[in-house]
């Protein structure tokens, strides 16, 4: 008997980074996070005996004057999906990864991090990449 399984992974990607520096972010993590469109996010990396990688929000919207990088817009009309172009943030976690992308990617808990505020730890294990089944025509 041979069984095949039609999804492989069935956990959704909270964030998807793309070797063109877009980031998709989902509206469980907009919701975690209480992001809008127009605050920034960041990615911190904070060693506490091992590492782990955080995103968090930079700035507010009304707190930012000029241009930055890594700032949210709002993918469609009224939802809380969001969307960020930063090469630097995407590559980075691309090369953890070791991976052009595009990659899909969990939240796990978010905590309060001395010196970042609310955060939520980034799980570096892929959710989705893409061909999700390489072995598939």
């Amino acid at each position: 008997m041979m069984i095949e399984k039609i999804l492989i992974k069935t956990k959704k990607a909270d964030l998807t980074f793309f070797e063109s520096g877009k980031i998709n972010i989902t509206s469980h993590v907009s919701r975690t996070l209480d992001l809008h469109a127009g605050d920034a996010i960041n990615i911190a990396r904070v060693e506490k005996g091992w590492t782990e990688y955080y995103l968090y929000v930079e700035r507010r919207a009304g707190e930012m004057l000029g241009h930055h990088e890594g700032v949210c817009a709002v993918t469609h009309g009224h939802g809380r999906n969001l969307r960020v172009f930063s090469c630097r943030l995407s590559r980075y976690i691309l090369g953890l990864c070791h991976t052009e992308g595009p990659l899909g990617l969990a939240i796990g808990t978010p905590e309060q991090v001395e010196g970042l505020g609310l955060a939520v730890p980034i799980i570096l294990r892929p959710v989705t990449t893409h061909p999700q089944n390489p072995t598939r025509p």
